[in-house]
């Protein structure tokens, strides 16, 4: 039989069993503020990153935007969206 061990507790039974985690498939977002999205959007830049689009992104309420800008992100507070409308701009969330 497959896990028999001659009388002894088998491996499976002396391992601690933990929970289902689901870390690894999980989809990490940047936070960044309306006030802080210039300086993001010129450090993806740098980066070589494509900047037209801010995907894994949800976009915060904290600051001010200066100019519009239309914006595509994964999710976005309802200050944060309120802000860029304010301003011209548009969010469209993926």
């Amino acid at each position: 039989m497959p896990g028999f061990e001659g009388g002894q507790t088998p491996l499976i039974r002396r391992i601690p069993k933990r929970g289902f985690s689901n870390k690894a498939f999980r989809k990490r977002l940047d936070w960044v503020n309306v006030g802080e999205l210039k300086k993001y959007l010129n450090k993806k830049e740098k980066s070589g990153e494509k900047t037209d689009s801010v995907h894994d992104v949800k976009l915060l309420g904290k600051g001010q935007i200066g100019k519009p800008m239309e914006l595509k992100v994964r999710s976005a507070s309802k200050a944060a969206v309120s802000k860029v409308t304010q301003a011209g701009g548009k969010v469209l969330l993926i």
